[in-house]
């Protein structure tokens, strides 16, 4: 039996940082131990977007990892951005569906038993109906979500609702499925599944199921994440565990992973992003750690702790450290915006300093360091002092995330000559960026012990043993206990008072929406009645004159 599996995705080069290219990297190995154990040939091609190596999360590194993997082909397709966008628009879509079923077609598969072609998410929904169809050709589309789960903009607009444009999509690639023959959909999960029955109409006899998780072993779990590395270390051998994976939504099943664990008596395991049906869980206060905002705001707003810490990122010496009064809130006016520092000091050398943990990337992460330096500045010459005095000014944000994908623990930036790296501006501003992520070789061993004991291993030096007792002593204090139970039901208020205000202004738009198309009804019948000026249409409907006017040309087109 000899075997060709095409596999497509729109970031599979990228895997190690993305939810469906990590997947697609566990096929990959799925298909390798299975086919082998059978003494199948094979082949697998992976069929993934064109990337430039400045494009957005692009790793050199993953891509060398996929590189070296047996008998896996990376095929790289235009999506027509140029390599710059991995997911895109409809536009994208349909032409990268086109160029992979174009090089899918023109293989040579005559000294092939069998050709499977798995297609993963929306970007690929509209590569079965484009492929050949024979008996051995074998297509399979695996919706990892769909437009109406997530119910946001999907898709930059092209000229057409982006949302429904994803719908209509996703429906398109069902509708295809249904009909046809050797033409099927993965489901990754209960929900997903039922999901595109009732919502999509698909059939159930196109129906196949598709673990989205792999067979884990000791080996394969440190050869994963040094994350997954720590979990097993702290698992006892004998026990038998699911592991489950991604962010804490519905879809993704892990109310069901947890359900069977125990069921079947099995430890359920799960590593999640903290949010669930759209909102953010709430930590126990004693589950805070250091890599929690709150308890590192705690701890760094002591100087015996936040002093080694910005000597230990910064390697240097500082004399002392004090808090101004202005540490937590700076607020230039009132029309300005309020903006909490956690970790704002001076060294009282003419530097100032603010730290900040990081545990969701955002992709306005740059603009808001530059925000919280400018504002240090301004509020500093609003004390009286001249931009001649200004103190140098240093951002540092701890990151529980690699924010570009380089594999660095350490990113610094300031303002140097773009036709000169050698010249730099001196302006006394410099951002600094911690990755507890980080896999390159590019820290002391002190910085790399602090930022292992950030991301959640045991403290191994003097320093870290500190901060670990401090966290500790912190999680018994009544104080900031309530302070923080406080914080979180005034969060929660803001949550429900946005979703108020959410649905006043949908009711007043709906409201509206309801008139103006009433509005317009009106005036098409005053219009059909060809017997009213369209000024007195205009009068009587509340519509411009311009409007009546489009409407009747609206109308002579019809």
């Amino acid at each position: 039996m000899k075997l060709l599996i095409n596999l497509c995705a729109h970031d599979g080069i990228i895997s190690h940082y993305t939810g469906v290219g990590t997947i697609v990297k566990r096929y990959i190995k799925m298909f390798q131990m299975i086919l082998e154990k059978r003494g199948y040939e094979y082949a697998i091609n992976l069929y993934t977007p064109e990337y430039h190596s400045n494009s957005f999360g692009y790793s050199a590194y993953t891509h060398e990892v996929h590189k070296q993997m047996k008998n896996v082909n990376i095929i790289q397709i235009s999506n027509g951005s140029n390599g710059a966008v991995n997911y895109g628009t409809i536009k994208d879509w349909k032409l990268l569906s086109k160029n992979t079923a174009n090089a899918i077609n023109s293989l040579n598969i005559s000294n092939y038993d069998l050709v499977l072609t798995i297609s993963n998410d929306t970007p690929f929904a509209g590569l079965n109906e484009l492929l050949n169809s024979s008996d051995k050709n074998y297509k399979i589309w695996i919706p990892h979500s769909t437009g109406k789960i997530h119910k946001v903009n999907s898709a930059i607009k092209d000229g057409e609702d982006d949302l429904q444009a994803r719908i209509d999509w996703e429906k398109q690639a069902v509708n295809y499925i249904n009909q046809n023959t050797n033409s099927y959909l993965g489901g990754t999960g209960r929900y997903i599944s039922m999901h595109m029955i009732n919502q999509y109409s698909l059939k159930e006899s196109k129906l196949i199921n598709i673990i989205n998780g792999e067979i884990l072993s000791q080996q394969t779990i440190y050869q994963e994440t040094d994350e997954m590395a720590r979990l097993f270390n702290d698992i006892e051998k004998e026990d038998a565990i699911i592991m489950d994976f991604g962010r804490a939504e519905e879809y993704k099943n892990i109310d069901a992973a947890m359900f069977l664990g125990n069921i079947i008596g099995v430890k359920p395991v799960v590593i999640a992003q903290s949010y669930y049906k759209g909102q953010p869980i709430i930590k126990k206060y004693e589950d805070l750690t250091i890599s929690d905002d709150f308890m590192f705001g705690i701890i760094m707003r002591q100087a015996k702790y936040c002093k080694p810490f910005l000597e230990t990122v910064l390697d240097i010496k500082i004399k002392h450290i004090e808090y101004p009064k202005v540490q937590e809130v700076i607020n230039l006016d009132v029309k300005a915006k309020s903006i909490r520092l956690d970790v704002y000091v001076d060294d009282g050398e003419n530097t100032v300093y603010n730290i900040e943990m990081q545990n969701i990337s955002k992709p306005d992460q740059p603009k808001r360091m530059r925000y919280y330096q400018d504002l240090i500045d301004l509020d500093l010459i609003d004390k009286g002092q001249s931009y001649k005095e200004l103190k140098n000014n240093i951002i540092i944000f701890v990151c529980t995330f690699d924010p570009f994908k380089l594999g660095r623990h350490y990113y610094s930036f300031e303002n140097i000559c773009v036709e000169d790296h050698g010249l730099r501006l001196n302006d006394g501003t410099k951002k600094i960026i911690l990755n507890t992520k980080g896999i390159i070789d590019d820290i002391t061993i002190n910085l790399k012990t602090l930022l292992d004991f950030i991301d959640g291993s045991a403290p191994l030096d003097s320093f870290t043993r500190e901060l670990s007792d401090a966290v500790e002593d912190a999680r018994h204090s009544k104080k900031w206990r309530v302070q923080y139970m406080n914080l979180q039901l005034a969060y929660l208020d803001k949550l429900d008072e946005g979703k108020e205000i959410g649905e006043k202004i949908g009711k007043e738009i709906g409201e509206k929406i309801g008139r103006e198309n009433t509005q317009k009804e009106n005036a098409k019948r005053m219009i059909a009645a060809k017997k009213i000026p369209l000024e007195d249409i205009s009068f009587y409907t509340g519509l411009s004159l311009t409007e009546v006017e489009t409407l009747k040309k609206e109308l002579s087109a019809q």
